[in-house]
């Protein structure tokens, strides 16, 4: 299962790429009640409740390209993830974001999830492309106000 979102970004490259990579700032802009994600070492350990039911998964770096892209790796309940983010210079002052994130099921109870997962790919996708635009508009208005 694979979901896309792609935004522009009025702000150099650099810049967005500093701000997408902090993910200590990341993790605390989550702040939902849903998701708790907590830096141990090289790894983040999120906390997600789905369907009711709390899951625990690990988050692992495992490419950095600065200030082009990243990839994170993530395994939980069965499903192993790879989110890849890139960002493209369209000019000295324009940029565009493009996240995609596949799931494959890494036994049993992951098909089963990753089963549940593409009776949501539709919406997940909506609220994916719905959040990198409203963190883009942040960067903008970040970048505007002068630096951090």
């Amino acid at each position: 299962m694979r979901i896309d979102a792609t935004t522009p970004v009025a702000a150099p490259q650099a810049e967005v790429f500093r701000r997408l990579s902090d993910f200590d700032r990341l993790a605390a802009r989550i702040g939902s009640d849903a998701v708790a994600l907590h830096r141990v070492g090289g790894e983040w350990v999120a906390q997600v409740r789905f369907h009711g039911v709390e899951r625990t998964g690990h988050l692992y770096l495992i490419g950095m390209a600065p200030p082009e892209a990243y990839r994170v790796r993530g395994a939980m309940d069965g499903v192993e993830a790879i989110m890849a983010v890139a960002v493209s210079a369209e000019g000295p002052f324009r940029s565009r974001v493009d996240v995609a994130i596949e799931a494959r099921a890494a036994s049993l109870k992951g098909r089963i999830l990753v089963h549940t997962l593409r009776l949501m790919q539709h919406r997940m996708t909506e609220r994916l492309a719905a959040r990198l635009a409203t963190f883009a508009r942040e960067i903008e208005a970040e970048v505007a106000a002068g630096p951090v």
